[in-house]
């Protein structure tokens, strides 16, 4: 019987053509490896320059090795860290010369295959160990990020505790970073989470949400102990040593506190209540701590509705002009008029500016709707002017936004100059705490519409920090003076001449003196006693509609 030896044969030259293929591409490829590894130093390589050429060698690798099932999956290095294992690794492979490296062996035994087999799996865990780290931990920081956070929070809320979801921000954040620079404010994070990982227990938890935005899930066992608590943690974080100098950086926060009571709720909808509770008090300038409730969601939803609808009520003209009439003490007829704004709301009803006017400042909507007011003023003006009338002058508020905005005196000029209305027919009235921000820009505005004939007044003189050389340096015609200087003057001989000297120095600056919120025939005649020249409040006439306006001022029959 003949024995057929063509299959061995035929087995071995595969065998051997394989084996002479890996070994050939092992072989070229660790040249061509080794050729890129300089060997006088061991400084580390560029990352990008060490993955272009293992990256190819891999490939190479793969497509033979995977023919015969010796590796599923070969994987590409990751970072320099594996770059600089597989010259450590490879290093006891090589005879060097000069400055590149001639194999001799390795590759081609199964030592050299094993250890570049190593190296692959070395370099795949530690990219998993790597991705894994990222996946959880804060890269600035250093702490655990939010997913890791949920994490933890979640396990601790199994348990029978009770807890607050604690959310709060750095005020003047965004300025810091300007002023100072990024670097400063990553600085400053970090500083943030320190504090925070030495504050909190081992039953709480933290993590940076966003930016300057951090969360803690703090044990609670009530409002006061838990309020209390926040304050000396706050407290201990007040000041942060600048950059420049010995100066320390005066630092404030806004905090927004929810009280878990029923553990089974998301975790992102305590959050979002944290969140509302910490916006109701973001725009205040001191360290303010605010516990949610229901009476706040409504505000916050409120305040949602109003947004979502303010440019459609603009364009349905929901908005009406009510005036408040200006008495001239000497004579007690109407002298002037203060335009004031309401919101006739689809679903929120009948809505006075204390309910939108400071979400139209701060979203920056109110310059639009001043501009509303304007040329509603305007077309008042025109209206009195045509039919005969005498016009009586209309003070307008101006936001500070306007101070910012290009054009504004020309736009203002072009509005009353179209509608053929007087310029000093209408007043501009500035709160006094205006003053206090960008006072020179303000001033330089209030020059620019005082030279084009409008009248300039100052509104709610003495709510604030007042200050007399304000007065001298402003081209005010007219100072409100706040109800608050009034409202003990009957009571108070301290407060009288408070009230009376202040009268005094703006009628000497000759500038006409207006009392606000007179309420009281007792306040009319003391005002009356010392040379007061107007008064406005609900003594005389509460802010009222156009029409009804009209008749009082001209007499006119309903």
């Amino acid at each position: 019987m003949m024995i057929s030896t063509a299959k061995p044969i035929t087995r071995y030259i595969k065998r051997t053509a394989l084996l002479v293929t890996i070994a050939v591409t092992l072989f070229a490829g660790s040249l061509f490896i080794f050729s890129v590894l300089p060997s006088a130093t061991r400084d580390p390589l560029p990352q990008a320059y060490v993955l272009d050429k293992v990256e190819h060698f891999g490939a190479n690798l793969l497509s033979v090795a995977s023919v015969s099932g010796t590796i599923v999956a070969l994987p590409a290095f990751s970072d320099t860290t594996a770059a600089n294992d597989l010259r450590s690794i490879l290093d006891s492979l090589v005879l060097f010369r000069g400055t590149r490296g001639i194999l001799i062996m390795g590759a081609v035994t199964a030592v050299g295959f094993i250890a570049l087999l190593l190296i692959f799996i070395i370099t795949r865990r530690r990219s998993k160990a790597q991705l894994t780290r990222l996946a959880y931990i804060d890269s600035l920081t250093g702490y655990q990020n939010y997913s890791a956070f949920q994490k933890k929070a979640a396990a601790l809320l199994s348990k029978h505790q009770r807890y607050a979801l604690i959310l709060f921000d750095i005020n003047r954040f965004k300025a810091i970073n300007n002023t100072y620079g990024f670097k400063e404010g990553n600085k400053l994070l970090i500083f943030v989470s320190k504090k925070i990982q030495a504050f909190i227990s081992e039953n709480e938890t933290f993590s940076r949400v966003s930016d300057d935005n951090f969360t803690m899930l703090l044990c609670y066992e009530s409002d006061e102990q838990l309020k209390s608590r926040l304050e000396q943690f706050f407290a201990g974080m007040k000041q942060f040593q600048s950059p420049y100098g010995n100066n320390a950086i005066e630092l404030n926060y806004a905090c927004g506190v929810y009280v878990i009571i029923n553990r089974e709720l998301p975790l992102d909808y305590c959050h979002e209540n944290a969140q509302m509770a910490k916006q109701s008090v973001k725009e205040l300038y001191d360290t303010t701590i605010s516990f949610y409730d229901d009476t706040l969601r409504q505000q916050v939803i409120e305040t949602q509705v109003i947004e979502a609808s303010m440019y459609q009520g603009l364009e349905n003209d929901e908005f009406e002009i009510y005036l408040q009439p200006k008495y001239d003490l000497k004579t007690e007829k109407v002298a002037g008029a203060e335009a004031l704004i309401r919101w006739h709301h689809p679903t929120l009803g009948f809505l006075t500016p204390s309910r939108f006017i400071p979400i139209f400042e701060h979203n920056g909507f109110l310059l639009k709707l001043d501009c509303y007011v304007y040329e509603k003023v305007c077309c008042l003006l025109q209206s009195w002017i045509e039919s005969g009338e005498t016009p009586i002058p209309i003070s307008v508020n101006m936001s500070r936004l306007h101070v910012r905005q290009q054009n504004f005196v020309e736009e203002l000029e072009q509005m009353v100059n179209s509608h053929g209305v007087p310029a000093e027919l209408i007043e501009i009235e500035l709160t006094e705490n205006a003053f206090f921000e960008d006072t020179q820009q303000i001033i330089d505005v209030m020059e620019q519409l005082k030279s084009k004939g409008f009248r300039l007044s100052m509104d709610d003189f003495g709510s604030g920090y007042s200050s007399l050389n304000l007065l001298n340096m402003l081209p005010v015609d007219t100072v409100k003076l706040d109800r608050a200087m009034f409202t003990e003057t009957t009571k108070a001989e301290r407060s009288k001449k408070v009230a009376a000297n202040a009268i005094h120095i703006v009628r000497d600056l000759e500038m006409t003196a207006v009392a606000e919120g007179i309420e009281t025939r007792e306040q009319v005649d003391f005002l009356k006693n010392i040379d007061c020249d107007m008064v406005q409040g609900y003594f005389y006439a509460k802010p009222m509609p156009v029409i009804k306006f009209e008749q009082l001022a001209y007499n006119r029959v309903g």
